[in-house]
């Protein structure tokens, strides 16, 4: 098993025999599909926290929240190998709110407080933009 989520963590959110049929017994697809979530989840985060610390802490050092998404975008993508056109509706929303908290937090609408931000200053973000078009000819 990996060291971030947990037999536990999973079978808090899918009850361990239908993990295990998902799964077929190997718990190296687990390991698999976690990665690939850690993996997603530093794609958004990576910009202004350090991923390296968050999932390399272990036990009650872990942020909830992120133990709670990596094991939904896990499951969903262990529901998507097996039938991508019957992955049940709540992992599909699980799924969706996941990414929406995920994208939230990089945009920065969204400040974990209790996440290592990078403090190096080495990917530091410069928003710019403008107002939208306006149109004053009727």
């Amino acid at each position: 098993m990996s060291t971030f989520c947990t037999r536990d963590d999973y079978e808090a959110a899918i009850r361990g025999n239908i993990l295990d049929a998902i799964i077929d017994f190997n718990d190296g697809k687990l390991d698999i599909a976690e990665s690939r979530a850690i993996s997603e989840m530093g794609g958004y985060l990576n910009a202004r926290y350090d991923t390296e610390a968050i999932f390399a802490a272990t036990g009650n050092d872990r942020n909830p929240l992120m133990v709670m998404y990596c094991v939904d975008i896990a499951l969903y993508h262990l529901h998507s190998v097996l039938n991508p056109k019957k992955v049940p509706d709540h992992r599909k929303e699980r799924f969706d709110q996941a990414k929406q908290w995920l994208a939230d937090v990089a945009a920065g609408m969204i400040n974990p407080p209790d996440l290592p931000r990078i403090t190096d200053g080495s990917r530091d973000y410069v928003l710019f933009g403008s107002n939208t078009k306006r149109n004053n000819h009727i």
